[in-house]
């Protein structure tokens, strides 16, 4: 009937090389990056 049940917007942050070396190498919980 076309009512609207939902309505959301998603962001995902994910620390790039700079933070990490800004924060102390490794990061817990970071998937490898691919090649």
């Amino acid at each position: 009937d076309g009512t609207v049940v939902c309505v959301f917007r998603r962001k995902v942050m994910v620390p790039n090389e700079t933070y990490i070396k800004e924060r102390g190498g490794e990061q817990p919980g970071r998937p490898e990056p691919r090649a």
